[in-house]
């Protein structure tokens, strides 16, 4: 099973969002447009652009950023003090997140292609010649702000992403990093159905690879390897469930990945 759904629905939504095409004109002689009818007729009218509505995630053509909304989730845990989830989906890993929302990953995969971006693959690992190998993530770039308001100042707050995120060798904020939209992948469940695995697994957004990532770093850094590099910045986070807007667009910096 392909991805070629996705790419099929993105189509209908676009479809049903455009204007209707107007009705066959009447075929009798229309009277002569005075001055004013006519410069309307010569101006030419501003199309929007399409959009798409989907449960807890916006999509602004205009801006060209995919908007999802979610919650602070990260809590002190016994089970392990460092991160390898940015986004999970409720009640799922958020040990080892640091937001967790509603928004479907298979809905944000599809807001991402009616904006152009193109999905690549997560993470694999391979064997070749009796050797197992890593074959690199791929996918367009995406630059991922965090939006919400100061739970003291009610200020509207938007930092990178990566403000959040510390690293344990340096005990500094994470590089701005742009990540790639690996767009996950689908396998059957035992009835035969397709599943889109970020849905299952709540793979949103990947510090460190897991193979079913719908959004991942530009690096070989998997489960298995990253040495429990990534750590929470708890200075900077907010309260447990504070309202977050993840913004998803196209970069304007460069990446850097570590």
């Amino acid at each position: 099973m392909t991805r070629l759904w996705l790419t099929a629905f993105s189509c209908l939504f676009l479809l049903s969002c455009t204007a209707p095409q107007s009705h066959k004109q009447p075929t009798t002689q229309p009277s002569q447009p005075n001055s004013t009818e006519k410069q309307a007729q010569n101006t030419t009218p501003t199309k929007s652009k399409p959009r798409i509505q989907l449960p807890h995630i916006q999509v602004d053509p205009d801006a060209g950023t995919v908007s999802f909304d979610a919650q602070f989730c990260w809590q002190p845990s016994d089970v392990c003090d460092w991160l390898e989830l940015i986004v999970c989906k409720p009640n799922s890993r958020e040990y080892e997140s640091i937001i967790s929302s509603n928004a479907r990953p298979s809905h944000i995969h599809l807001a991402l292609i009616t904006l152009g971006f193109q999905p690549g693959k997560p993470q694999q690992t391979v064997k070749q010649n009796n050797k197992w190998s890593l074959i690199p993530p791929t996918g367009d770039p995406i630059q991922i702000n965090i939006q919400y308001k100061d739970p003291k100042t009610s200020k509207l707050i938007t930092r990178p992403v990566t403000d959040f995120i510390l690293l344990r060798h340096t005990g500094k904020p994470m590089p701005p990093t742009n990540f790639l939209f690996t767009g996950s992948d689908f396998h059957d469940d035992l009835d035969g159905n397709p599943q889109y695995m970020a849905d299952v697994n709540g793979s949103f957004i990947s510090l460190v690879h897991f193979g079913d990532d719908l959004i991942a770093p530009p690096n070989n850094v998997n489960s298995a390897n990253d040495e429990q590099r990534y750590q929470p910045n708890i200075d900077l986070l907010p309260p447990d469930k504070t309202p977050v807007k993840v913004i998803l667009s196209k970069p304007s910096t460069q990446s850097i990945a570590e």
